[in-house]
């Protein structure tokens, strides 16, 4: 995961046998994988892209979500330290 200026970045793999060729074109088509398809919703939700990536050597999927223009208010207390458990 990496934060850029306008985008944050996510890129999850596995290192398993990856998807076979035909059932990739079916879930880029989106016409299959229904967990697939329930992440690529939720991606178009923050205006962001998805693609998923494979062969026998696992899979990855990219995601790049726009993030909303910065308020220095909001961004202080986002990287405030959380306070620790007692």
């Amino acid at each position: 995961m990496a934060r850029l200026p306008d985008t944050v970045l996510l890129e999850v793999r596995d290192e398993g046998k990856g998807i076979s060729p035909e059932k990739l074109v079916d879930i880029r088509s989106q016409g299959s994988g229904v967990g697939i398809q329930g992440m690529r919703e939720r991606v178009r939700q923050f205006r962001g892209q998805m693609e998923v990536a494979s062969s026998g050597a696992g899979t990855k999927i990219s995601v790049i979500l726009p993030t909303p223009a910065s308020d220095p208010s909001r961004d202080q207390a986002l990287t405030r330290p959380l306070p620790t458990a007692t």
